[in-house]
C-alpha cells in the first residue's frame, strides 16, 4: 500500500480543475456561479499578468515516479520527499522545545 502525496515541481493539469462539465443535471447548483470556474490556464495566465511564473507538474513525469516507488515498496509518494522529511524534522524539533513549528516563509515544498 502506498500514500501518494502530489506535490513537488508544481500544479497538476488534470480534468479536477474543470469537474463541473461531469456535474449530473438534477445535482446542478441551486446558484449558478458568478464567475466561471478556474482554470489551470487562466491560472497561470493570471499569475502571468501579476508578474509570477506558476510552474507545470508533467504528468508523465510524475506518473512515472509513482509507478517507481510502487515497484520499489514505498509507502510515502511524492517529489521532493527529502527536502519536505527534513522540514518535518525541523518543525518537530521547534515544536518539542515549545516554539511556533511554522516559521514565517517556511514551506513543506522546497522553493
Amino acid at each position: 500500500m502506498s500514500l501518494f502525496l502530489p506535490s513537488g515541481k508544481g500544479l497538476l493539469d488534470t480534468g479536477l480543475w474543470t469537474s463541473d462539465r461531469n456535474r449530473p443535471a438534477e445535482l446542478a447548483r441551486e446558484k449558478p456561479r458568478a464567475t466561471p470556474a478556474t482554470t489551470v490556464a487562466t491560472l497561470v495566465e493570471s499569475a502571468a499578468r501579476a508578474g509570477t511564473e506558476i510552474p507545470i507538474q508533467p504528468l508523465d513525469e510524475l506518473a512515472d515516479d509513482v509507478l517507481r516507488g510502487i515497484q520499489a515498496g514505498e509507502y510515502c509518494l511524492m517529489l521532493g520527499r527529502d527536502a519536505a522529511a527534513a522540514t518535518l524534522r525541523e518543525r518537530a524539533e521547534r515544536f518539542s522545545v515549545g516554539l511556533n513549528p511554522t516559521q514565517a516563509g517556511h514551506t513543506l515544498l522546497p522553493v
